[in-house]
């Protein structure tokens, strides 16, 4: 006992840390134990990298990434043969000529704009043309005797025009109201036992009081200088439509004459009969005054042409600028009556009666519904994966066909459209679709001539290209490839590998050389 700690205080004076030699002593046991400690706790060499070399790796072919490879696009579906019908000019919708879903014809009526002015504007055009005709054929009249004769028709022509005004007022006022309850109402309320002509003859009276209230206004205004024909027509249309109303009501009376021949619709047959007699005269000198006055615009035509011998190439000139009048006359007022250019379904009404459109409002979708295309769009890179004709899976459960590819890149858009075609008939028009594309070469059954697509983790990139790994007896083989183009996760192969090489799909962090254990999927 004596001995151990003799040794213990011979050891503490040693190692005692106020003495350099001390001090020195204890640096030297602390190196000695921490070299034994790394000596005794390092692993064998072989070991480690036997552990760090050991990787397990997925391997597969070109084949396993068929339907992961294949584009999924999103399109939408619309008719083939499909318009969407615009408003060329703007104005307030008088008349709708159709309904929707119904099936219609080219050339067809969809609805009609307010177009009074346009139909002023192309009887002007009209007369102004047909007067430079006559002008350019006719000669060796006077233009003064014309010039007269066309003021005392103009003259006759408006003194006409209000004695019809007279005439009917007098007649619809005072002989034709009798039959209605309230004549200046909005439904006037015909008396008569009129069956299926009630509403027209109510609508009739109706337009009719309209109608007279603003020929009441013209003939206060009508003068030479007023557009006289257009005044004249407009009196033969009211009149004319006096004289149908008439003709409906003297047929009730004959259907059942005995109803009618006392009380308050006692004589009434016979005055009806008579005042009808009237209107037809009154339409004569109607008519006949809108033929004097276009004889009379015909012969000042014809006078001044024949005045002026030796300008016939200006009064061809005026004829061709009075047809371009006409021409754009005929055109303005053709906007007014919007058509279909096409057969099929409406698919959608826009307007309605009373609705006041702006100039390429839409008015109308006319389509065949039973011919559908899908529109897509694919970026550069992806053009060469796709082929006319070649196969398309929609919603996943529809085929269709690619039918059309554009020539080149939208330049705004940057994308290639595809037109894709489908006979199913669970796909409507309008609907927005998913679509997926499988490239020809992972077709079964066909020639493998598209590009080879591998995922971008199986490619170790270089500063140029990159390597694909493969694997021989049980380590990796670097195989340098040239790339193409990326295509959403998947890069396109140009040469190094072919359609069956079997690779490592992630090189992420591996070596040529390496061991490496292969995972079965």
């Amino acid at each position: 006992m004596k001995i151990l700690i003799s040794v213990g205080k011979d050891l503490l004076a040693f190692f005692n840390y106020k003495t350099r030699r001390g001090r020195l002593a204890l640096v030297v046991l602390t190196i000695g134990l921490m070299g034994l400690y790394f000596v005794t706790n390092q692993e064998s060499p072989n070991e480690t990298v036997a552990e760090e070399q050991v990787r397990s790796v997925s391997v597969a072919s070109v084949s396993d990434y068929s339907d992961v490879a294949s584009l999924q696009l999103i399109g939408s579906v619309a008719s083939l043969d499909q318009a969407n019908i615009i408003a060329e000019t703007s104005g307030r919708i008088t008349r709708v000529n159709t309904s929707l879903g119904q099936t219609v014809v080219p050339g067809q009526v969809i609805a009609q704009l307010e177009n009074a002015s346009q139909y002023a504007t192309l009887l002007q055009a009209e007369g102004a043309y047909e007067a430079a005709v006559a002008a350019a054929a006719k000669s060796d009249v006077s233009v003064d005797s014309a010039k007269t004769g066309l003021t005392s028709a103009k003259n006759n022509a408006i003194s006409t025009y209000r004695s019809a005004y007279n005439t009917l007022s007098d007649i619809i006022f005072n002989s034709v109201d009798v039959i209605y309850a309230d004549p200046n109402n909005s439904i006037p309320g015909v008396r008569l036992d009129a069956k299926n002509n009630v509403n027209y003859l109510n609508s009739t009276r109706a337009n009719l009081q309209t109608a007279m209230t603003s020929w009441q206004i013209g003939t206060g205004q009508i003068n030479q200088n007023s557009n006289i024909e257009g005044e004249i027509r407009e009196a033969i249309s009211i009149t004319t439509t006096a004289i149908e109303l008439m003709d409906v009501v003297i047929n009730i009376f004959n259907e059942d004459p005995s109803k009618y021949e006392t009380g308050r619709f006692a004589g009434l047959q016979s005055t009806f009969t008579a005042k009808r007699g009237v209107l037809n005269s009154t339409l004569a000198s109607l008519e006949a005054q809108l033929t004097s006055l276009s004889q009379a615009k015909d012969a000042v035509a014809t006078a001044e042409l024949g005045g002026t011998n030796s300008n016939i190439s200006s009064a061809n000139a005026q004829v061709k600028q009075a047809l371009g009048s006409l021409r754009a006359a005929e055109a303005n007022y053709a906007k007014t009556i919007i058509r279909t250019p096409i057969a099929g379904v409406v698919n959608s009404l826009d307007v309605k009666v009373g609705d006041y459109v702006s100039q390429t409002a839409p008015v109308a979708t006319i389509a065949n519904n039973n011919a559908l295309e899908i529109t897509t769009f694919i970026g550069e890179s992806e053009r060469d994966r796709i082929n006319i004709g070649q196969s398309v899976t929609i919603e996943k459960l529809y085929s269709g066909t690619v039918t059309h590819i554009s020539p080149a890149i939208n330049p705004a858009t940057k994308k290639i459209e595809i037109k894709i075609q489908t006979d199913s008939i669970d796909i409507a028009n309008g609907d927005t679709v998913s679509i997926a594309i499988t490239s020809d070469y992972n077709e079964p059954d066909k020639d493998l001539t598209g590009p080879i697509l591998i995922p971008l983790t199986a490619v170790k990139f270089t500063a140029s290209d990159g390597t694909v790994f493969t694997i021989e007896n049980g380590k990796l083989v670097s195989n340098p490839v040239t790339i193409g183009n990326i295509s959403g996760s998947f890069i396109e192969i140009i040469s190094g590998i072919d359609r069956n090489t079997v690779f490592v799909t992630d090189a992420r962090g591996l070596s040529s050389g390496q061991t490496v254990n292969v995972i079965e999927n």
